[in-house]
């Protein structure tokens, strides 16, 4: 694990900027900011996200589309090494805190999308 370049921290900070830009982007460049962004998830995320960010307003009703909002923007306040991933405990300026889980693929620490809280939560609101 020590190969990765970039700590689990610097990565998902990373990924923040990455998602405000693609929040921010011109409605041509938004395929392009979305691609970098998902550069910071794990690929089995990054397929379900990239599929409901291009089924658009089907996706939509599911809160699917706005894949930079399934991430907590706030501080990095812990770091715990389990094994093959770490564990981030995410602050945000209300103090609230998320846990937001990372694992190594190629080398790279990426946010496995699929085991965050917020994906699920808008599932479940979900009425079909």
């Amino acid at each position: 694990m020590s190969g990765c370049a970039d700590g689990p921290d610097e990565r998902y900070m990373k990924a923040l900027q990455a998602s405000a830009a693609l929040r921010d982007a011109p409605k041509e460049e938004k395929p392009k900011a979305l691609d970098d962004l998902l550069h910071f998830f794990d690929a089995r995320s990054a397929d379900v996200f990239r599929g409901a960010w291009q089924a658009g307003k089907r996706a939509s009703r599911y809160g699917w589309t706005n894949v930079q909002k399934l991430l907590i923007e706030g501080t990095v306040a812990e770091v715990k090494d389990d094994g093959d991933m770490r564990l981030l405990t995410v602050e945000n300026e209300k103090g609230k805190k998320f846990e937001v889980r990372m694992i190594n693929e190629g080398g790279l620490w990426v946010i496995d999308g699929l085991a965050l809280q917020r994906f699920w939560t808008r599932l479940q609101k979900v009425e079909l």
